[in-house]
């Protein structure tokens, strides 16, 4: 599936991607859950999102609120980054909320801010998906200058 997102412009997420992220939907009463996503830009100019990370066990959450764990996050940077020969590196962040459609908290938006501020950054936006409990997905895209845009996929 393909969307177009300012300021990145068109972004890919493969079925393998989607598949992915769908079967990590927040069940009634369970914690949030996610980590981060990589990518590369292909030679036409439309980023693909084609590392999606597992969860990881040492991530601590609640319903509505996750901390993901920032070693195994940057291992599993890392790992793609070094495994493709410096192709996928990082894009962004996934979660789950709690809700069947869901859309970016001021917290999420937060979150990406401080990313900005405190990361060595290869581009100037991120890429952001929010997994609703319908299995419908918030596609974001937040720009360092706090420019944003955001898509359903359904």
């Amino acid at each position: 599936m393909r969307i177009c997102l300012q300021p990145a412009g068109p972004i890919e997420l493969p079925e393998a991607t989607i598949g992915f992220l769908r079967r990590h939907v927040q069940l009634r009463f369970a914690f949030e859950t996610g980590g981060v996503l990589a990518g590369f830009l292909r030679k036409d100019d439309v980023w693909v999102i084609s590392h999606p990370m597992q969860p990881s066990p040492r991530n601590r959450a609640g319903r509505f609120w996750l901390k993901r764990n920032r070693g195994d996050a940057q291992k599993f940077v890392d790992d793609v980054y070094y495994e493709t020969g410096g192709i996928v590196n990082y894009l962004g962040e996934w979660h789950t909320h709690p809700e069947p459609t869901p859309s970016p908290s001021g917290e999420d938006r937060k979150m990406f801010r401080d990313l900005f501020r405190t990361s060595r950054l290869e581009i100037h936006f991120l890429i952001g998906v929010i997994v609703g409990t319908s299995g419908t997905l918030c596609v974001w895209c937040q720009q360092c200058d706090g420019g944003f845009a955001s898509a359903i996929v359904r």
